[in-house]
């Protein structure tokens, strides 16, 4: 299915929170406490019940691993959005991860049409209470340096009226970075900083204005998750799971 037939269907029913999925967080969080050492923070800053969109960055494939292991008490809620024309090429993928992780496509082309079809993805995930999971860089970093911030999770933030979770993740880009297939034992660390909402738009906005100002805003969130894990903005209390 190419994106262009993707944004002509409906959106697919949200995947439910399988036993399956149960049993891979479990597997994971034994891996984490085993292997990985995972060490988290700001945990309490997640919403309880509130939709909402978590923005991380992302350096590797174990970031989903990571994200599911760190939120305990929550990761029945999150939904990974996965870049469709990625998913699409290799269908055994796109069927495991299904089941092992609740997996919503989105079209990433950047037009209009697209744009429309991931807000009703987005509303229906708003509308069951989930956590939206969002990679704003919009790849994995090859040397571990987080790029920009792309203006998609503002744009969804302000139409769906939803905060936005700021996070950071620490060491999975040397525990499986890009181009390797099998991950090395390394120390992980994820931090939640606090929900930011999008500033309201003042009156006689212009298109351009708009377009500023959602671009201030993710610019100001990457600077948010740069800085997690800094001892002056570090949230407490620390947990290990």
């Amino acid at each position: 299915m190419s994106s262009s037939s993707l944004t002509a269907e409906r959106p697919r029913p949200l995947p439910t929170h399988s036993w399956t999925q149960v049993a891979v967080t479990a597997v994971a969080r034994l891996f984490a406490r085993t292997l990985f050492s995972i060490e988290v923070q700001g945990r309490e800053n997640i919403p309880a019940g509130e939709p909402c969109l978590l923005c991380a960055n992302h350096t590797s494939h174990m970031d989903t691993f990571a994200l599911v292991t760190a939120s305990v008490g929550a990761s029945h809620r999150l939904v990974f959005l996965g870049a469709h024309d990625y998913f699409s090429r290799l269908r055994w993928r796109r069927r495991l991860l299904r089941r092992i992780i609740c997996l919503v496509e989105f079209d990433r082309r950047g037009t209009v049409t697209a744009a429309m079809h991931n807000l009703k993805t987005l509303g229906a995930c708003r509308e069951d209470g989930r956590i939206v999971v969002l990679f704003p860089e919009g790849t994995r970093s090859v040397d571990g340096k987080m790029a920009t911030f792309k203006p998609g999770a503002a744009l969804f933030a302000e139409k769906l009226n939803l905060r936005v979770i700021p996070c950071r993740i620490d060491g999975t880009h040397a525990a499986l970075p890009k181009g390797r297939l099998f991950p090395r034992p390394r120390p992980l660390r994820v931090i939640f900083g606090r929900p930011q909402s999008l500033p309201p738009a003042p009156a006689g906005e212009t298109g351009a204005d708009r377009t500023a100002r959602r671009a201030a805003f993710m610019s100001a969130l990457r600077t948010q998750v740069q800085q997690l894990g800094h001892p002056a903005t570090t949230p407490a209390p620390a947990f290990s799971t």
